[in-house]
């Protein structure tokens, strides 16, 4: 038996390469089989070559491969998180909670981020599931036919999470009740004496944006009397915004209230007032429908919607870990509800 500083370390080229199943083998004097067998930690090796496998495999500082693994056992200990990007607060935050809820469970989270592409969601779906991944939990972009159908094409255990799919019926869907939420806010808004709102927004066709559309409508129709509210299209251009939302705010019907779809818009807001020398709540009150930590660092303060992330995350990883264990009951759509925030930023506010 060789010591650490004698140990064998196998080059190529010149450089060292990571040590295969084959030198532990050889460190440890036994055949390749009885390796794989302490690794998949089948009981048919004595005591004393058990022993001695681990020590070559500890010596050498050898881990595996868990893709060849997964070629074997037709799926590996990794879960596919598919997210358009992690700059909004609320994705970054479901990031965070699903993969403690993976550590804690022993698999590994692999991230992969669409960016609002369908071809490029497409394509890192096929990738994930050409690692042989246990599942996947997806946001969707803009239009997620295509690959919804991919993978119950595939047969792989998948959970949507964040934003309902309308007349998805093959999946188990863990969403925000994104329309009660700006419901309430907005009845809200319009019972402190508020007559016209406007919702920021950058993805106009977005499922969540079409379903705040229609709850921003109902609220209004219900408040009655006056009570209006308007889209504002953001683009993609923090710089070209600061025109656009100047442009909003000065025409002769421009909102009182604006709120802002997402942590990344409710900055702009933010900045292109200060840009502008605005003043909120004197001049325009703001909320923002997902809470981003700086909400409380500014003066004033920012109304905002606190999505349930770590409720969501919880319940889609444990809905996820059903379904890779053989789970066949109907797929179903669970709606958690938002705590509404109003503070300082919103003119009226007294609490």
């Amino acid at each position: 038996m060789r010591d650490n500083d004698s140990a064998p370390k196998p080059r190529i080229d010149g450089r060292a390469k990571p040590p295969t199943i084959n030198d532990v083998a050889e460190m440890a004097g036994v055949s390749v089989g009885t390796v794989s067998n302490v690794i998949n930690q089948r009981f048919t090796v004595s005591a004393a070559r058990r022993e001695r496998v681990l020590k070559a495999i500890e010596t050498l500082g050898f881990s595996g491969s868990i893709l060849a693994k997964g070629m074997r056992a037709q799926s590996n200990p990794l879960v596919g998180l598919c997210v358009p990007h992690t700059t909004f607060a609320n994705l970054a935050a479901l990031a965070d909670t699903l993969d403690e809820r993976a550590v804690a469970a022993d698999y590994e989270l692999v991230q992969a981020l669409s960016r609002y592409d369908e071809a490029r969601e497409l394509a890192r779906i096929k990738r994930l599931i050409a690692y042989r991944v246990a599942g996947i939990i997806i946001v969707p972009a803009l239009d997620p036919k295509r690959v919804l159908d991919h993978l119950h094409a595939a047969k792989l255990p998948t959970v949507i999470i964040n934003r309902q799919v309308p007349d998805e019926k093959r999946f188990d869907q863990v969403t925000i009740d994104h329309q009660k939420s700006i419901y309430n806010a907005s009845r809200q808004l319009y019972a402190w004496g508020h007559k016209r709102i406007s919702l920021a927004i950058q993805y106009p066709t977005l499922s969540v944006t079409r379903q705040r559309a229609d709850a921003l409508a109902r609220a209004a129709a219900d408040a009655g009397g006056s009570a209006s509210w308007s889209m504002l299209e953001t683009g993609h251009d923090q710089e070209r915004f600061i025109d656009i939302f100047a442009g909003h705010v000065r025409r002769r019907d421009a909102p009182s209230v604006m709120i802002a779809s997402n942590s990344t818009i409710g900055r702009w807001i933010v900045m292109a007032m200060h840009r502008l020398g605005m003043r909120c709540p004197d001049d325009l009150s703001v909320m923002i429908l997902e809470e981003p930590e700086w909400a409380l660092l500014t003066n004033p303060q920012i109304s905002a919607v606190e999505q349930p992330t770590r409720e969501i995350g919880r319940i889609a990883w444990d809905r996820l870990m059903a379904r890779i264990e053989g789970s066949r009951e109907e797929p179903v759509v669970i709606r958690c509800e938002g705590k509404i925030n109003f503070r300082s930023s919103v003119a009226g506010f007294t609490g």
